[in-house]
């Protein structure tokens, strides 16, 4: 024995079975068992492997009553015959897949734009053959109604338009359609004219609301102020305003939404010497007849000094010489002035010192964030070292958590407003959170 190395024994396995089975599960994976064409995953997949595909969906309609009428084993039969009916059609390979009980897909491929009109025209022969003649299923002759609908879309929306021109062709009763913008947008319109009369309604029914959002003193604990909120009462339900206000505003309904705001706020904090704040928009500060209702309704309900405007700072920066002459005549009436969402956009600190406003709101997002980032950390200690240089008081929003918390204070900002200090709510609180 001298140590060298003589011959090597070689051990051998065949392994072939478990490749064998390995590509038999990722089959099985992406099959529809019972009609052997593809399932949805494996549509999803060769949708992202098409290079420039389009799908046409087939939507058996009722199938649960034909389960029912004729029983799930027949049914089962009538899915089987209803692809083999869909391959007569389709090229021989074509990529067709079974995506719900009675849903079926065909992806294909297109190669020009000039071509959708001709598949169009080809798939409603398809369509229109599949409604009229029967299917043979264990000797019997079965007749099924089909949903055909087309996309031509990105392939993010491919599916989700066959789906919108699938639902949109039943509601018609065409039973055929290939979906296009003007199907979606014309789902908007309804919405919209949907909304506009709930939004009547409210008004008309004095339901729309105020809600409180309590902002606390960072030193004393205590609150202070409110952040007065719309909402909308629709059915019975508490809508926000995120749903209405939009549509209220191409409505012409906005400013009369605004006026109901500040006076039901006016009443309620005519009854206490709590501070309170509105929000402004570029739509309210243009607009005459609120300027003059809003100085009324101060002088009426005697809230000078306590009543906040917040005007949002991305608008003030584009609209400042309009902004700025509404200021000189709401500091006239012994209003205070917020910047809100400070630090969102273009957050342009030098527009500030011409507004010299009284409160600058940190936006949320930057708050959200002063755990996970340390820029954003150095982004909010600059606002509050440029507001304390300027004389404005700071208020940070989003304030979710009691560490959160404890870090907007040692960051010097003044007042802390978000779920840790309380949610907006229709009533005022009773007891302040100085318990901390």
């Amino acid at each position: 024995m001298d140590g060298n190395i003589e011959k090597y024994m070689a051990i051998r396995h065949d392994i072939t079975h478990i490749f064998e089975a390995k590509e038999a599960l990722k089959k099985q994976s992406r099959t529809d068992t019972l009609t052997g064409v593809g399932n949805r995953v494996k549509l999803i997949r060769d949708i992202e492997r098409f290079n420039r595909p389009f799908v046409v969906m087939f939507d058996i309609a009722r199938f649960n009553e034909i389960n029912d009428f004729y029983g799930y084993e027949l049914g089962d039969h009538i899915l089987k015959a209803f692809v083999e009916t869909l391959k007569i059609f389709l090229p021989h390979g074509a990529s067709l897949y079974r995506i719900n009980a009675d849903e079926f897909v065909y992806l294909g491929k297109l190669f020009s734009q000039n071509q959708q009109q001709q598949i169009t025209q080809n798939f409603h022969t398809i369509h229109e053959h599949l409604n009229k003649n029967a299917l043979t299923v264990a000797h019997n002759f079965i007749t099924v109604s089909v949903t055909t609908s087309l996309s031509f879309e990105d392939k993010s929306r491919l599916l989700l338009c066959a789906e919108i021109a699938k639902n949109h062709a039943k509601k018609i009763q065409s039973n055929f359609c290939v979906y296009s913008y003007d199907i979606e947008a014309q789902k908007q319109s309804k919405n919209n004219i949907l909304w506009a009369t709930n939004i009547k309604n409210a008004l008309s029914k004095d339901e729309i609301l105020v809600y409180f959002q309590p902002i606390m003193d960072n030193q004393t604990f205590q609150i202070t102020k409110y952040e007065t909120l719309v909402r909308m009462r629709c059915d019975g339900s508490i809508v926000s305003p995120d749903i209405f206000l939009e549509i209220a505003k191409k409505t012409h309904q906005y400013i009369e939404i605004t006026k109901r705001v500040i006076k039901k706020a006016c009443e309620i904090f005519s009854q206490n010497t709590l501070r309170f704040s509105i929000n402004l928009t570029m739509e309210d500060i243009e607009d005459e007849s609120l300027s003059i209702f809003l100085w009324e309704t101060v002088e009426r309900y005697g809230v000078e000094n306590r009543m906040i405007l917040e005007i949002v700072e991305t608008e003030n920066i584009k609209h400042l010489h309009k902004v700025e002459a509404f200021i000189v005549k709401a500091r006239a009436y012994g209003l205070l002035i917020a910047i809100d969402d400070f630090g969102t956009g273009y957050s342009n600190f030098g527009n500030l010192f011409r507004i010299k406003s009284d409160f600058i709101k940190i936006d949320g997002s930057l708050i959200e964030n002063l755990h996970a980032k340390d820029s954003t950390l150095d982004i909010v200690k600059a606002i509050v070292t440029f507001a304390q240089s300027c004389g404005s008081k700071t208020v940070a929003e989003y304030v979710s958590s009691e560490d959160l918390f404890k870090t907007v204070c040692n960051l010097g900002i003044d007042f802390s407003q978000g779920f840790f200090v309380g949610k907006a709510s229709p009533m005022l609180m009773e007891s302040n959170k100085n318990t901390l």
